[in-house]
């Protein structure tokens, strides 16, 4: 793997091109622990579709995901979609177990305010709190075991065996 890489098909510990992958990859698919593109996958993710932990996109699917269209675990924010916690200031994200704040007082305090329900209401929300955890985990996490094992961690292969001279 390369330190740096441009091309179509770059990859490397700073990859940017088309299709990029490395642990900062920039590109119109971007794949790598931060990646920025037009479909991003990372830890932390920024594009049109982003996926993963931290992501931020028009089409964002993560554990916590801001943008127009969002799928959350944890928190979410932005205009529609369904978070375990909607994250305010949001416009129609609705909030299964509860709803919660990122910020107080312009400093980073993550708090949560659970739903008191009771009946259907409460079946409602565990199927919808399952439905978003299998979503997450399936979209916005299935690609981790790929990148770790076939990505930039993984070992040359072997060169193919050499004979000596005659004995072919």
């Amino acid at each position: 793997m390369r330190l740096f890489d441009v091309g179509g098909e770059a990859v490397g510990f700073i990859a940017i091109g088309q299709r990029a992958t490395g642990i900062i990859a920039v590109g119109q698919v971007a794949t790598g622990v931060v990646a920025i593109g037009q479909v991003a996958t990372g830890v932390v993710a920024i594009g049109q579709v982003a996926r993963g932990v931290l992501v931020v996109g028009q089409f964002a699917v993560g554990v916590a995901a801001f943008g127009q269209l969002v799928v959350a675990l944890t928190y979410g924010g932005g205009m529609v979609g369904v978070a375990g916690a909607r994250a305010t200031p949001s416009l129609l994200i609705w909030g299964v177990g509860g709803h919660g704040r990122l910020l107080r007082n312009r400093r980073i305090a993550p708090s949560f305010v659970a739903h008191q329900s009771t009946g259907w209401l409460t079946g409602l929300r565990l199927v919808a709190m399952a439905a978003v955890a299998i979503v997450v985990a399936i979209f916005a996490l299935g690609w981790i075991p790929g990148y770790l094992s076939d990505g930039l961690g993984s070992p040359a292969a072997p060169p193919p065996p050499t004979f000596e001279p005659g004995t072919r």
